[in-house]
């Protein structure tokens, strides 16, 4: 099924001559790292060879998800999800962010006591994370007909809209200060005595630092 129809994004025209920052790349990591960098007074230019969000960013299933992942991200995704609370207020723009929950279900006892095992992970934090069963799971499930054991339930587990979240972050950077170009490929990087000094993008080159 489609998502909603991609926004359309209005890039800058003119190439700055020169930028404390170049961040290469207009998916969700770039435009996250453009806004810091221009909320924190820093000269930053966005450069993409396509269109922002035009590859994984907006394809992907917009998961901001605690439950099941690396228990080493653990303390990093319950940060990422205190930013994405405040993301809209903070760019101004929709990113369809929303806490939902999360279920991962079980149908065999192993799969049950894999999910038991995982939630221990959490137990260090504040994050609530419980095995619900039976009549339990209908409020979760209403109607389900699958032959379900159990379920992990997270229910500060949320997701953005893929295709609206970045072009959110991008507007918001550029709003912040920063360029944003799109359909100019960065070609290299231009090192001068050992350092960086710019970029050569297919429109010319940018100083930076």
């Amino acid at each position: 099924m489609p998502g909603p129809k991609l926004p359309h994004f209005q890039a800058d025209l003119a190439l700055p001559k020169r930028v404390d920052a170049v961040v290469v790349g207009g998916g969700i990591i770039g435009a996250s790292t453009a806004l810091e960098l221009a909320e924190r007074g820093h000269s930053v230019l966005l450069c993409e060879k396509g269109q922002i969000a035009g590859e994984q960013s907006s394809r992907n299933w917009g998961w901001v998800r605690l439950s099941q992942r690396d228990p080493r991200e653990i303390p990093l995704m319950l940060e990422s999800m205190s930013i994405w609370q405040g993301l809209e207020a903070r760019t101004g723009y929709q990113t369809g962010y929303h806490r939902c929950g999360s279920l991962f279900v079980a149908n065999t006892t192993k799969r049950r006591a894999h999910l038991q095992r995982w939630a221990q992970n959490l137990q260090d934090f504040d994050a609530a994370s419980e095995m619900v069963r039976g009549d339990a799971l209908q409020p979760l499930l209403p109607g389900h007909q699958g032959q379900i054991h159990s379920a992990l339930s997270t229910p500060i587990d949320g997701r953005a809209e893929p295709q609206w979240a970045t072009h959110a972050i991008a507007m918001g950077a550029r709003d912040a200060g920063a360029a944003v170009i799109t359909n100019c490929a960065v070609r290299s990087v231009d090192i001068q005595a050992g350092q960086v000094a710019g970029v050569i993008t297919e429109r010319g080159r940018v100083a930076c630092r």
